[in-house]
This record gives structure tokens, sequence and C-alpha cells, in this order.
């Protein structure tokens, strides 16, 4: 997945946009056979999705939460850094005499830093 592709999709889950298309998958299954694989046709699509699209001031911005680093946990990696600068909000700054992540007031929560980190938890 590309960087772009890659937030694009983090944003979307994050703002949970995507869920209409899976209530519009399940009526789909209603009408056509799952279980023999029926093809859908180009005109049965076409124009599904424009109930879904809106502004920007229609989606929820009320759960919005900022990534929060632990600093015990941390391995001083730099992922967290480089992904928020190179498809994020440059909204880590990295200290160069700790080599610990700092999330300053720009974080959206766009949960980028939390999917390449490779400490669990």
């Amino acid at each position: 997945m590309s960087g772009i592709s890659g937030c694009l999709h983090k944003i979307l889950q994050r703002y949970n946009f995507i869920a209409p298309f899976f209530t519009l998958a399940k009526s789909f299954s209603y009408y056509y056979n799952i279980v023999s694989r029926s093809v859908w046709l180009l005109q049965d699509v076409i124009g599904l999705a424009l109930s879904g699209i809106g502004s920007y001031g229609d989606l929820d911005n009320s759960q919005q939460v900022v990534a929060v680093i632990d600093e015990d946990l941390c391995i001083n990696c730099g992922k967290c850094y480089m992904t928020c600068n190179d498809c994020g909000y440059q909204a880590i700054s990295f200290d160069a005499q700790t080599h610990l992540p700092h999330v300053t007031e720009d974080c959206t929560g766009c949960t980028l830093c939390f999917s390449v980190c490779p400490v669990i938890g």
C-alpha cells in the first residue's frame, strides 16, 4: 500500500466513512447469490455510493483523540516520526538527544503512528 493510499485509508477508517458500503454490500447479498459467486453488472453498481458522499462538516469529530507515546515502552525506532512526517500532519517531533518522539498539538488522531509502531500494546 502506498503512503498516500495508506493515509487515505486511515482517514476513512477513522471517520467511519466506509461503513455505509458494508451495509450496501449486505443488501447486495439479498439480490445476488454469493454462494454461486455471481458477478455484479456495471449498471447495478453505478451511483450506489452517492448517498454516502458528504462534506467534511458532516463527519463526527466528537470522538477524536490524539496520540500518546509511552516513553517506557518506546524502542526509539523513529517509525512514528517518519510516518507522520511523510504522509501525516507533521505532528511528531523527535528529540535529538533522547531519541524519543513527542506529539505536538497538531495531532489529529489519524492513528498512522499507531499502525507502524512495532511495540505491542
